[in-house]
């Protein structure tokens, strides 16, 4: 499972109840308010049996079984500082990490000027200013 740290992926479905299972006992809560709402989670950690995701808002630890690595993996990440190839050209902090079902591919939300904007941008719609190491895998 070492060689998922790094690489973004999805939470496959589990009923609410059955969370104790899966997830770290002090994470259950945490992730019962938030599990309609995960995106794409990125991997970055193990404590003894359990994955430690990061979702661009919180962390929490899983059974890796849980854990499904996406292709194509995202060429941005959390916190990454981007710019948009359109005439815009606006610039902002990616906060979200997203996967496509039907186009099977990753797309991204920016804060602009501290907005966080609904604005879809995939892969080939942005540039890289600057990486921020702050959510980089060990």
């Amino acid at each position: 499972m070492e060689k998922n740290i790094g690489k973004y992926g999805i939470l496959t479905y589990i009923p609410k109840n059955d969370l104790e299972q899966y997830v770290h006992k002090d994470d259950v809560e945490k992730l019962q308010t938030k599990w309609d709402n995960i995106k794409l989670c990125r991997a970055v950690d193990f404590e003894n049996t359990f994955l430690i995701l990061y979702n661009g808002d919180d962390y929490f630890r899983v059974t890796p079984i849980l854990f499904n690595v996406k292709d194509p993996q995202p060429a941005f990440n959390f916190g990454d500082i981007v710019k948009e190839k359109t005439d815009l050209k606006r610039q902002g902090v990616i906060y979200h990490v997203c996967w496509h079902h039907e186009k099977k591919k990753v797309y991204y939300l920016l804060n602009i000027n501290d907005k966080k904007s609904t604005k879809w941008n995939f892969d080939e719609d942005l540039e890289l200013i600057k990486k921020n190491e702050l959510y980089r895998a060990k």
